[in-house]
Order: C-alpha cells, then structure tokens, then sequence
C-alpha cells in the first residue's frame, strides 16, 4: 500500500511538471508571436494583474 501511493504521488508530480512546461511553451509561443493580437495582450494584461 504505502509503495503504491509513493508512486501514484511521483505520477501526480510529474504529470503537474508536465503541464506546467506546457503551459509555460504556450504561453511564452503566444506572448512572443504577435500574430495572435487579441489573445496575446489579453494574456500579458492577465499576467500583469496576476502580479
């Protein structure tokens, strides 16, 4: 039992390791090709006010 969930834990961290690199290569592909307009400076406007 105690194995089995060390592992699941070790999934979960990777899979939100996962996400996050894809998150961030999204938004840094968005943030530095302007050719999304709109969706680029609606994110840059959310990530100013997020900080």
């Amino acid at each position: 039992m105690q194995k089995k969930r060390g592992i699941a834990i070790d999934m979960l961290i990777y899979w939100i390791i996962a996400a996050a690199v894809v998150v961030f290569v999204i938004i840094s592909y968005i943030w530095y090709s302007g050719s999304l307009g709109n969706m680029g400076s609606y994110l840059k406007d959310w990530l100013r006010f997020g900080k």
